[in-house]
């Protein structure tokens, strides 16, 4: 990706807590983040025919000078595997050496990219809160091709949305409805909504309130089969991030 890509999805972390937009500053990095993704399927590397998501750990990150090291795993996976890469003291990009792994499934895969850049719309401790980033593998011929969201492990989170009381689905051509019902999220915080397209890998932000039921609805613009991913967000500080695709009624 881009530094003008990682810039985009930086600046969006930024946008949603609803301050003016600044570059982001180089901050530290946490030792560890949850990663939510979506990656495109490109048959030979071009065709995108599918996107799924994916979910990663980076563990014991570690900057020495402009050398960054840690480990990566899949979640739910035992299996972890080590990184090298470089990273950028003044921007704070950090992109990993290709490696083999399994990250977006059981499957051994070549990881051609995985890289992203620390942010924080809070940076009172000078720590990466999130680092919005990327990933590239390659199966065979076919590639996997994505962003994704990447938050550090800290205590004072607000609660991830229940992807399972949120629908998506179509409202008219290239429009799509994005329903939470009551509960689906905490009441009265800020909804992020993240629209991953398959001919893209970067996603298009919209943000949301929800009502003091914890309910919440936005018409957007998306296609069926899409995936959205959704956070919350209070005073700076976002969630997890959960996976809903868009289907018809």
């Amino acid at each position: 990706m881009s530094k003008r890509g990682l810039l985009f999805l930086a600046l969006a972390a930024i946008m949603a807590c609803g301050d003016s937009v600044s570059p982001p500053m180089p901050l530290a990095l946490a030792t560890s983040y949850d990663v939510t993704g979506v990656y495109r399927v490109l048959r030979d590397g071009v065709e995108p025919i599918d996107s799924q998501p994916f979910y990663l750990l980076l563990e014991e990150l570690a900057v020495n000078g402009t050398s960054v090291t840690g480990f990566v795993r899949r979640k739910g996976a035992e299996d972890r595997f080590a990184l090298t890469g470089s990273y950028d003291v003044n921007t704070g990009d950090f992109i990993f050496e290709p490696s083999e792994a399994t990250l977006s499934s059981t499957v051994t895969e070549f990881v051609q990219e995985l890289g992203a850049r620390g942010a924080d719309a809070r940076p009172t401790d000078s720590i990466a809160d999130e680092a919005p980033g990327f990933f590239r593998s390659l199966i065979g011929s076919t590639v996997r091709d994505g962003g994704f969201l990447a938050i550090s492990r800290i205590d004072n989170r607000p609660g991830r949305p229940d992807e399972t009381k949120i629908r998506a689905e179509l409202s008219g051509v290239g429009r799509v409805t994005l329903r939470g019902e009551a509960g689906s999220v905490p009441p009265n915080l800020g909804v992020e909504l993240y629209r991953f397209r398959l001919n893209q890998r970067n996603p298009v932000q919209t943000i949301e309130l929800a009502a003091a039921d914890g309910s919440f609805q936005a018409m957007i613009d998306g296609l069926e089969g899409e995936l959205f991913l959704v956070r919350t967000v209070r005073a700076g500080v976002v969630s997890e991030a959960r996976a809903v695709r868009v289907t018809r009624h």
